[in-house]
């Protein structure tokens, strides 16, 4: 999401920056009398003055700028996942662990417990997500030992606020 985020950023900006500069190029042209260079203002002038606000175009015009303009703030207001989480911190400096590290930290504790074959973990602002898969056919006692080995290792690190811990297991009877 950042990444779509900083690409239509970036078109927006660039967007901006080609219109500011007709717009002073055209300003330009006009003050020394010539006629428009790109932008027939003169046209689109007569046009405003004559047709109504109920006009096609105009509510189209209105419509497709009201939908530009509301798929920017939805875009703003996704919550995106952090790129890193605050540890505590003391007066004079600040630590913070990394998502992606802290995401391949409890990947690796997870799939050291015996009995998980392997492990996907999502850590967001207020929870860490551990999908794992066992070779077992039963789950037993898997959930509260990969449930503790998780917050072991959550608790070496000192969260500003702790995250919520979500486990689900699939067992090898569970997938077939």
């Amino acid at each position: 999401m950042r990444t779509v985020n900083r690409l239509l950023a970036a078109i927006i900006g660039l967007v901006l920056l080609a219109g500011g500069m007709l717009v002073a190029i055209e300003i330009a042209l006009a003050f020394v009398g010539s006629d428009p260079w790109v932008v027939p203002y003169r046209d689109w002038y007569r046009t405003a003055r004559s047709d109504p606000w109920t006009a096609d175009a105009v509510r189209g015009i209105c419509i497709t700028l009201a939908l530009l303009g509301l798929a920017v703030v939805l875009l703003q207001l996704a919550r995106l996942r952090p790129h890193a989480l605050p540890l505590k911190s003391t007066e004079f400096t600040r630590y913070c662990v990394r998502r992606r590290s802290l995401e391949h930290s409890v990947q690796r504790t997870v799939e050291h417990v015996d009995g998980i074959q392997d492990a996907k973990v999502r850590v967001d602002h207020d929870a860490v997500r551990v999908i794992a898969r066992s070779h077992r056919q039963l789950a037993g006692d898997l959930q509260p030992r990969v449930e503790t080995a998780v917050r072991s290792r959550l608790d070496q690190l000192a969260f500003e606020t702790r995250p919520s811990v979500r486990i689900k297991i699939s067992t090898r009877k569970e997938r077939t």
